[in-house]
């Protein structure tokens, strides 16, 4: 796995991997504790190269399962209260009950590589699994083709914080996928399993994110070479090579836990058992944990990755619970999420999610685009009109408040004028009210312009007035005219 540019990928598989035979039993993990048979304890501020080295006598390391280029600055810190705050879900070496280390990725645009012991493997006989802990840093560029020679898959977050997936595809060049928005202030367990495709035997790989199996229309289900909304495996990037021997980093970035693994990999509940009522309105939102959905009222347990997705022109306004924290993106014109709920002392709770009507900003796409969010929902969810389903024909509709289809219109019916005094009515077409905005009406504007000679140029408009009117179709304006001014142009939109 790499890391380049203040981003994360895997190379050869995932982010740094622990010691791997060829046996189908055996297990190594990379905890990045002290332990007392290494040659050189892990202890805070220590390079990574010292990780399990042999000592050659001198006080060096000599034979190195992590290998370093010079200028690489990646070492091996404490794991305060900032860097580690995975400990409410279930984490990838089950044996470590606290981690109180960790590698910090600091290559400065070398690569730093972890040998996988036994390698290298190929994972189309013998399935691998990579599991590991990662706080990830998001990428200001996407990675160059340099950075990804020899990369069977990659991961990293790009500017906009979503998960890529970098990976190949059946008739062409590699490409990259966003697979889901994801929290670059949060900790994330990050499982890979590469292996076959089951119909094709393509090399392939499938890829969890705390615990959730994520799924694209550039994956295959197991059963077709065609690609759906619902694959899950990701082609390798390189067709020719299914064998693992290292991996690689590039970049910035703090790991932990990393395991590599030919023995299957499960996701338990979270080691505290605590479970998380949710409360929420079923008929504004859905909720689902797993691709499982979760009924209100349902539970799920703390450290939960849950998804929310919430009816046309509504957000998602809350997700609260007494010490709960929800790592997704909530708020104006937000109607799905995915994140984390997370605890500080974990405890049963309730969390409460909430939905609401758009609420700021405007409407960017369609015939209302730059129309207020929250004016534009309001009409739409009146007359059942869906987000995708507005059509340059309904603007006028929803600028007079009646239903699609109604074509409304605003004319001025009569003017009069009497000495400096001129009186304008402007009449609706049947169904529109021109009550007060105040009201919640939705009204049209009289645009009034003067001037003394018809020769002269009409200019800036005058004054421009609100149509409104108590109750009713018909408005009464009154204008008044200038001294000197002779005619008048008046037009209502």
């Amino acid at each position: 796995m790499n890391l380049t540019k203040r981003m994360l990928q895997f190379t050869t598989v995932c982010a740094g991997v622990c010691a791997l035979s060829a046996s189908a039993t055996q297990y190594v993990g990379d905890s990045f504790e002290n332990n007392d048979s290494d040659n050189f304890p892990a202890t805070n501020g220590m390079g990574i190269v010292y990780y399990k080295a042999t000592d050659n006598g001198f006080g060096t390391p000599s034979v190195t399962n992590w290998v370093t280029a010079e200028g690489d600055a990646s070492t091996i810190i404490d794991a305060d209260a900032d860097n580690q705050a995975y400990a409410s879900a279930t984490r990838p070496m089950s044996g470590v009950v606290s981690s109180n280390l960790l590698l910090n990725l600091s290559t400065e645009g070398q690569t730093l590589s972890r040998t996988v012991n036994g390698g290298p493997i190929t994972f189309t006989t013998t399935p691998v699994w990579v599991d590991t802990l990662i706080k990830f840093t998001a990428s200001e560029d996407a990675p160059s083709s340099s950075d990804l020679v020899g990369a069977k898959a990659a991961v990293y977050v790009d500017a906009g914080s979503n998960l890529v997936v970098y990976h190949g595809v059946n008739d062409g060049d590699p490409t990259n996928t966003v697979i889901m928005a994801i929290s670059t202030n949060d900790w994330h367990r990050l499982t890979i399993n590469l292996g076959k495709h089951p119909e094709t035997g393509y090399a392939a790989f499938k890829v969890w994110v705390d615990g959730t199996l994520k799924t694209s229309a550039d994956a295959y289900e197991d059963n077709s070479e065609v690609t759906s909304a619902n694959g899950y495996w990701f082609l390798s990037a390189v067709a020719a090579n299914s064998q693992i021997s290292s991996v690689a980093f590039k970049g910035t970035g703090k790991v932990d836990e990393l395991v590599v693994t030919d023995e299957e990999v499960t996701f338990g509940p979270p080691s505290t058992g605590v479970l998380l009522t949710l409360s929420f309105n079923d008929d504004l939102m859905d909720v689902t944990q797993g691709g499982n959905s979760v009924a209100s009222n349902g539970t799920v347990a703390v450290g939960s990755t849950i998804t929310i997705n919430a009816i046309d022109w509504y957000e998602i306004a809350s997700v609260t619970g007494d010490g709960v924290v929800f790592t997704g993106p909530i708020g104006a014109q937000t109607n799905d999420t995915t994140g984390v709920l997370t605890m500080a002392t974990p405890a049963s709770t309730t969390v409460t999610i909430t939905a609401q009507l758009y609420s700021g900003g405007t409407v960017a796409t369609g015939p209302a685009a730059g129309y207020p969010a929250d004016k534009v929902a309001t009409w739409a969810t009146n007359y059942s009109v869906t987000e995708g389903g507005l059509t340059a024909a309904m603007l006028d509709d929803y600028l007079c408040n009646v239903a699609p289809n109604t074509n409304p219109t605003l004319t001025i019916s009569a003017i009069s004028i009497s000495g400096a005094t001129a009186t304008i009515t402007v009449t609706a077409s049947a169904g529109v009210e021109l009550d007060s905005k105040a009201n919640g009406g939705i009204n049209g504007t009289l645009v009034v312009w003067t001037k003394d000679l018809l020769t002269d140029s009409w200019g800036e408009p005058t004054a421009n007035f609100e149509v409104t009117a108590a109750s009713g179709t018909s408005a009464t304006i009154t204008v008044n005219i200038a001294s000197g001014n002779n005619f008048i142009r008046a037009i209502v939109k």
